[in-house]
């Protein structure tokens, strides 16, 4: 697993040096996380390569519920497609690292962190409602060892 990671993150890294100009959105988001069942705020940029194709690293907080709380760095590729002028749907897959911190079992006396690297996948649908303002809405399940979980979320952000 951390072979694929790596190469991803070299591929990543060599598509990011051949980019010469593309479109850059930077933004908030927040939604709800399965694992918890709890809120996620989060923030993020992405940079579009081509008509087709863009990366999208973010950072997300899952809020304490339960005794259980985390952040998730997640570093996807975006394949959005128009539908319409102002209407992109974009499927999207990618890397995540999660760290989770809570009482795992009914004997620890403390919470403890545990961290993992999996894989995202899903979708969302993105609105322009302006030409420097984009509204998005997205669903994404996170494939971990122990922790598989969904998360969905609602974003605003700023395109420059």
């Amino acid at each position: 697993m951390r072979k694929i990671i790596i190469t991803l993150m070299i591929i990543v890294s060599a598509l990011g040096m051949q980019a010469q100009k593309g479109e850059k959105t930077i933004g908030v988001s927040a939604g709800y996380n399965t694992y918890n069942e709890n809120c996620i705020a989060g923030i993020f940029f992405q940079y579009r390569f081509s008509k087709y194709f863009r990366i999208a690293p973010d950072l997300q907080y899952q809020m304490k519920n339960n005794g259980v709380s985390g952040y998730q760095f997640n570093g996807n590729a975006h394949f959005p497609i128009k539908m319409d002028t102002r209407i992109n749907f974009y499927p999207f897959a990618g890397v995540t690292y999660q760290s989770w911190r809570a009482k795992f079992n009914e004997t620890d006396e403390q919470e403890t962190r545990k961290n993992y690297f999996g894989a995202n996948v899903g979708g969302g649908f993105e609105y322009f409602a302006t030409p420097t303002l984009r509204l998005a809405a997205e669903a994404k399940y996170s494939v971990l060892r122990h922790y598989s979980n969904g998360s969905f979320t609602l974003s605003i952000g700023f395109v420059f």
